[in-house]
């Protein structure tokens, strides 16, 4: 089975200015818009160096907020790997999958927390 980390995943409180930010700095560029212009949208980026991918979802923290946000910072890692089912017999009698395999735009997808609840992705690209 082929394994490698495809992406890390951070929320972010400003999405453009991120977006600018780890641009200018690191390389990265815009790849794919999810839920463009919906209150969820995020971004994945891909280093012009072949460096993987980022993904930035905005956040936005206010003092009205009722309902507990995530914090800004760490979402989750992403593996990519040749067969997110295989992945996912392989390990649901050792982890509690909040989301099983699933097809997701051109993705197959799956994400459970690990045994020290850090959340993981598994991404299969579909051909």
């Amino acid at each position: 089975m082929s394994v490698r980390i495809h992406h890390t995943a951070i929320y972010v409180t400003d999405l453009p200015r991120a977006e600018e930010f780890y641009a200018r700095h690191f390389g990265f560029k815009r790849y794919k818009t999810f839920n463009a212009g919906q209150p969820n949208e995020f971004c994945m980026m891909e280093s012009e160096q072949g460096g993987g991918m980022l993904e930035l979802f905005h956040r936005p923290q206010s003092a009205g907020d009722t309902a507990p946000q995530p914090p800004i910072g760490f979402n989750h890692i992403c593996f990519l790997v040749d067969d997110v089912d295989a992945y996912y017999e392989r390990l649901k009698d050792e982890v509690k999958f909040h989301i099983p395999p699933r097809d997701a735009d051109v993705f197959r997808i799956a994400f459970f927390k690990d045994h020290d609840g850090v959340v993981v992705e598994l991404l299969q690209e579909r051909k």
